[in-house]
């Protein structure tokens, strides 16, 4: 290049390439290759670059290399560059914007609430956002996603939002997987637990969040039934739940059951069962917790038998109710009440008749140190209890039941034993209940009494005879 000269390279209209020299008009270099350190000629140039030569004193025509590219005159500032066509040569601008903090926007231009990630505004569309292939894949669920689709995300409704996941497997049960890994555990089991998975609902207001409303529905469960996707199993927000179908725990199946729960404790022989209240405190922690009011459990480890176990601080440990509708008086081997207590015997996988003089109904209680039985009920009615009876030898026991007879059934006056002084023998209660043990007594006593008098008389008899 003459360095006397200051050469300017104009682009007109056309694209061809003009030269003027500053300071002469004479003896100018019309053409390129007019130059002394150019090319001679374009031939075998074509589509080729100029450049400054290796030797730095000259230039060449030489083929753009591998990343030569150009590009428009202007771009959106930290905008992604695309290929225009498939030259490889052209760049085109894009809507995808990668700025300096490493947040990648997808035809959006900013996202207040995202500092590093990846934001993606797919407009009015209601399809895929995001969705994950692999090659071997092949579900075939092709009216929902492509068939080497294994997972995408989306809106549950097209107006109104709502993040939905949706998982494909094409030969496994699984179709999503949650997994959570955590350093440190949570064992609290009150509101304040949290677990290594975590799920929360709340309800918008405003620009915020609030309560949700009481009785709202928090996790559902759904399952495809013909067209639809009834609930099978739901949580609202005070952690109540509802299911529509049996619950298993620890089993997987009971052929004697269609809708209820199912639980196997294994070789387990403490409770199965335990209900508690905040507001019971009975002390009685040898077999339960204080705060437990009912537990169950098996009668025998080995044999089975359930024990339904009642705790309270009160009187009462465990109360029987049975609400009827319909009266029974029937005093006959059919006869019902409102609350009834079967025995059976088992026979093979049944039931057999109960053995003579089988106890059917028993009562016991802790007593000297042991449980013992104090009432029995057998197979055909008769009623047993404690044998062990009070003596009334000094007592009038005919005329104690004469006078007994005639206060519980207000007929006439008593001659000796008045309601105080048969509620001091334990005849009858204050609240004139009559003790059956005592009674009976009483009765045996009046006909030993009567069996002696009667005796003495008879040989009295004999001896005026004689």
């Amino acid at each position: 290049m003459n360095t006397a000269r200051e050469i300017r390279n104009i682009w007109d209209e056309i694209g061809r390439m003009k030269t003027r020299t500053a300071g002469s008009s004479s003896g100018a270099v019309k053409t390129f290759l007019g130059l002394n350190d150019t090319p001679a000629a374009y031939a075998g140039a074509a589509l080729q670059n100029v450049r400054v030569n290796a030797g730095a004193n000259a230039l060449e025509f030489a083929a753009g290399g591998s990343g030569d590219v150009v590009g428009p005159a202007g771009a959106t500032d930290n905008a992604l560059a695309r290929f225009h066509l498939a030259t490889g040569k052209i760049i085109q601008n894009s809507n995808a914007i990668l700025d300096d903090a490493g947040l990648l926007l997808l035809a959006e231009t900013a996202n207040a609430k995202m500092t590093i990630g990846l934001t993606i505004n797919q407009a009015a569309n209601s399809d895929e956002i995001f969705s994950a292939k692999s090659s071997t894949i092949a579900h075939g669920m092709t009216t929902f996603a492509e068939t080497d689709t294994y997972g995408f995300l989306g809106k549950i409704n097209a107006a109104n939002g709502g993040l939905e996941i949706v998982g494909f497997n094409d030969t496994g049960p699984t179709g999503v997987r949650l997994r959570g890994h955590g350093p440190v555990m949570n064992t609290t089991r009150s509101n304040a637990g949290i677990g290594i998975i975590q799920i929360y609902g709340s309800k918008i207001s405003g620009t915020g969040e609030t309560n949700v409303d009481a009785g709202s529905n928090i996790l559902s469960i759904s399952c495809m039934t013909g067209a639809a996707f009834p609930s099978v199993w739901l949580v609202d927000n005070t952690g109540a739940t509802w299911q529509s179908g049996t619950g298993w725990i620890n089993e997987a199946s009971n052929v004697n059951m269609t809708i209820g729960q199912t639980i196997n404790q294994g070789g387990a022989d403490d409770e199965i069962q335990a209900y508690k209240s905040s507001d019971v405190t009975h002390g009685c922690t040898d077999y339960a917790e204080t705060d437990t009011f009912i537990s169950m459990a098996k009668l025998s480890a080995a044999n089975g038998g359930m024990a339904l176990n009642g705790f309270s601080a009160g009187a009462v440990g465990v109360g029987i109710r049975g609400f009827f509708g319909a009266d029974n008086t029937a005093k006959t081997v059919a006869g019902a009440a409102a609350v009834c207590v079967y025995g059976y015997k088992i026979s093979g996988t049944g039931i057999t008749n109960s053995s003579a003089d089988q106890n059917i109904f028993a009562v016991r209680t802790q007593r000297g140190g042991a449980t013992e039985t104090v009432v029995i009920i057998d197979e055909d009615g008769d009623i047993y209890y404690n044998g062990t009876l009070v003596s009334y030898d000094d007592y009038d026991d005919a005329l104690a039941c004469r006078d007994a007879k005639n206060v519980l059934s207000n007929g006439m006056a008593p001659v000796l034993y008045n309601q105080e002084k048969l509620i001091k023998m334990g005849i009858i209660s204050k609240g004139g209940f009559i003790s059956n043990k005592r009674m009976t007594a009483l009765m045996l006593g009046a006909i030993s009494q009567l069996y002696e008098e009667n005796k003495g008389f008879k040989k009295q008899i004999a001896a005026l005879a004689a």
